[in-house]
């Protein structure tokens, strides 16, 4: 029955695939208003994460800073420039607008696929997980990330789209590293680290003497997050969360570690792509799988705890696993700077 409901819906989705596009976008806007009003109902409010009260705080005053002084201090500045010039309410609304859109197109791309049916559901799980869809009902700037970087993967344009994406997180550029082929990955590490090293000795040489001492990073902890750090253990112990994060968060297995009510929408995620993994084993990019790990990875090393590092890396968790799961492969230089092949309806 659910192949051929599935077979039923790719048909229709090949015969009319902007009216399919469209009812996945309602379906995904249904979604979020209906865990809106959910989390409205157990006292959740809009802001109820710090991030939100600082937009709207000082929404005015750091878009002000763009305004005066050139739009060279927009990066990290963009999302206070758009809460100060939409307000919060068509703000949340635009934020909602393109959690959906990126929904609607990942589930676009996963049904147009060649995996199972039950690696579709397991897939689609992931793609409407209940975290992803929480960033997109507050006033965060997590919707556009996921935005910049679902267009950048599967519609035209490709790495055009990280333009604007370092706008919002100027430390974007570690999504870049997941994002190319391993070997061309490397490359621009290495490229990176000798321009610097050229630009600004002094710099680099800063940089290579905090890495290798190692521990130099504040945690902020919540009172629920009881993963392991590993502070205490110098480089060690950098290299070790930098290995066991991204496992932690790409399998959901922290919830072990850490049992509370608030990270179990998180660690379901982790518990659809286990299942999506080893269902679409065979048509998965597994280099892509590796990527995605590597640029957690990297992620690990310099978060400020496990409950930020689960924001920071929930974009390469869930878009850039979607893109594994369906075969998408990374990156060649040409693919990366000439036309990119739309996944979408066209």
């Amino acid at each position: 029955m659910i192949d051929s409901l599935l077979c039923d819906l790719r048909k229709f989705q090949s015969d009319k695939p902007k009216a399919a596009f469209a009812g996945y976008f309602i379906l995904a806007s249904a979604l979020l208003f209906v865990l809106h009003l959910i989390e409205m109902q157990v006292g959740i409010d809009k802001r109820a994460h710090v991030d939100s009260t600082t937009y709207i705080t000082r929404g005015h005053s750091e878009c002000a800073i763009v305004l005066e002084q050139g739009f060279k201090h927009l990066p990290g500045r963009a999302f206070y420039c758009v809460v100060d010039k939409l307000g919060e309410v068509n703000t949340l609304i635009l934020n909602a607008s393109l959690v959906a859109f990126t929904s609607a197109l990942m589930t676009f791309v996963v049904i147009q696929s060649k995996l199972t049916s039950l690696a579709v559901i397991a897939t689609l799980g992931l793609i409407f997980a209940p975290y992803r869809l929480h960033l997109g009902i507050h006033l965060l700037k997590d919707s556009f990330i996921q935005f910049f970087i679902c267009l950048s993967i599967f519609w035209r344009g490709g790495v055009i789209w990280l333009i604007p994406l370092t706008l919002f997180r100027p430390a974007a550029a570690i999504y870049y590293i997941s994002l190319f082929r391993l070997r061309l990955s490397a490359a621009i590490v290495l490229f990176s680290l000798i321009t610097v090293y050229v630009v600004s000795p002094g710099i680099f040489t800063l940089a290579v003497v905090m890495i290798l001492n190692g521990n130099n990073l504040n945690f902020v902890f919540q009172s629920y997050d009881q993963v392991p750090t590993f502070q205490g253990n110098g480089l060690v112990g950098d290299l070790a969360r930098a290995l066991l994060w991204p496992f932690f968060l790409i399998s959901g297995f922290f919830i072990i570690l850490s049992p509370a009510m608030l990270f179990y929408p998180i660690a379901l995620t982790g518990l659809f792509t286990i299942f999506a993994l080893y269902l679409a084993r065979n048509d998965c990019n597994w280099e892509r799988v590796l990527l995605v790990y590597i640029g957690c990875g990297i992620i690990a090393y310099a978060a400020p705890g496990f409950t930020g590092y689960t924001r920071y890396a929930y974009p390469l968790a869930t878009i850039g696993m979607v893109a594994a799961l369906v075969g998408d492969r990374p990156w060649s230089l040409l693919e990366a700077f000439g036309p990119r092949r739309s996944s979408g309806p066209r």
